[in-house]
């Protein structure tokens, strides 16, 4: 899209065009009017010792303030477009080598997250959990580390053993009273 057509899409009616171009035609008018104002009244003042005017440096500075104000309001646009051009492929440059630059550390700090989920993981599943206290004990083990109390229960008819929290025998299916 053409930068002329995209001007026209923003602001179809030309209105804007307009006023922005008075801004730009205005604001130096008034600026420069405002540096001669102002030199005019300095130089009545402190060379010719004429106070009739004493004011003029005074509206010379009002009109510099205003000048310049409508002068920045003019070309605003055409500044920041102009920043936006001159900071953008520096921006995108300094995200790329920060992301070339930062990559294999990424990935070594995500392996070894995924290492820390994948052991704690598997070490959960293999430990046993006492059902008086909680505690996670190692697999294999038969009286809890915590309060020594059995892992374990044995079945009354068939004798074998059973996890502590199983409400059926394994072996028999009978009920663990």
């Amino acid at each position: 899209m053409s930068d002329l057509h995209q001007r026209r899409h923003l602001d179809p009616s030309g209105r804007h065009t307009g006023r922005r171009n008075k801004l730009r035609t205005v604001g130096p008018i008034v600026l420069v009017a405002g540096f001669l104002t102002l030199g005019w009244g300095l130089f009545d003042i402190f060379v010719a010792g004429n106070m009739g005017f004493h004011f003029s440096p005074f509206v010379g500075m009002l009109m510099i303030f205003v000048g310049a104000s409508t002068t920045m309001m003019g070309f605003a646009g055409a500044l920041a477009r102009y920043q936006a051009n001159e900071i953008a492929p520096v921006a995108m440059d300094t995200f790329n080598d920060v992301a070339d630059g930062t990559q294999q550390g990424v990935r070594t700090a995500s392996r070894a997250f995924a290492g820390g989920l994948r052991e704690g993981f598997t070490e959960t599943a293999d430990a046993i959990a006492c059902p008086s206290c909680g505690h996670a004990n190692e697999a294999g083990s038969k009286f809890c580390d915590q309060c020594g109390k059995p892992l374990s229960r044995a079945c009354p008819s068939c004798g074998s053993a059973n996890d502590a929290d199983a409400r059926f025998c394994d072996a028999c299916g009978k009920p663990l009273v």
